[in-house]
């Protein structure tokens, strides 16, 4: 299979990333805005400009995949955190659509919703609203609720809620317990061979593995 994979270089990505190059059948283009040292065997790495994808050639994949995310901490603004989570998103799957690629698979989150009072979720909604709309023949989309990673940049706030949820996640629902990044990772990759038509939600419960 020829993959197209956008956010290698984030926790889920980077887990995607790694079960791609274990497996013979697959080989990915991993989309970068910059030079990273992830070249390896099954992937090719092409630098992109994720302002001009609607500049971009059409490509028709077997499956484009969107890891692309961030926070408005992050980016700084709730308009620059918009770009990134529903502009490059959206687009992304515009380009998948008009190049007549078969799948697109994107990880939004738990709780979205256009309607809701938290620009997080609204977003998130706004952009499942969007890329489900699309003329994509399978389209998953994938909602996790909070991410169980070792990040590499420091986030007080989010270390202290993982060690939290690990402590209670026995004892809450499971749609509520945090997901290990390397879990969600393994949901996509098993979707992307299981080659389901129309719209798929994956709920973060479903995720979940031993």
């Amino acid at each position: 299979m020829n993959i197209a994979l956008a956010g290698s270089s984030g926790e889920v990505g980077k887990k995607l990333l790694a079960l791609i190059k274990a497996d013979d059948d697959m080989h990915a283009t991993i989309l970068n805005r910059t030079h990273k040292d992830v070249v390896a065997e099954h992937t090719t790495q092409r630098i992109v400009n994720f302002n001009e994808i609607s500049d971009w050639p059409n490509e028709a994949f077997d499956a484009v995949i969107c890891c692309l995310g961030s926070t408005i901490k992050k980016a700084g603004s709730k308009e620059a955190f918009r770009k990134v989570d529903y502009d490059y998103v959206v687009q992304l799957a515009q380009w998948a659509e008009r190049s007549k690629s078969k799948q697109y698979h994107v990880v939004s989150a738990s709780g979205a919703n256009a309607s809701s009072m938290f620009n997080y979720n609204r977003v998130k909604g706004d952009m499942e609203n969007t890329v489900s709309a699309l003329d994509i023949p399978q389209i998953c989309i994938y909602r996790p609720a909070l991410l169980d990673s070792e990040r590499v940049e420091k986030r007080t706030a989010e270390r202290v809620m993982i060690a939290l949820f690990r402590a209670i996640n026995r004892f809450i629902p499971k749609q509520y317990r945090s997901v290990r990044v390397a879990d969600v990772a393994q949901s996509i990759y098993e979707h992307i061979h299981k080659k389901e038509p129309g719209v798929t939600i994956v709920s973060s419960d479903q995720m979940h593995r031993p």
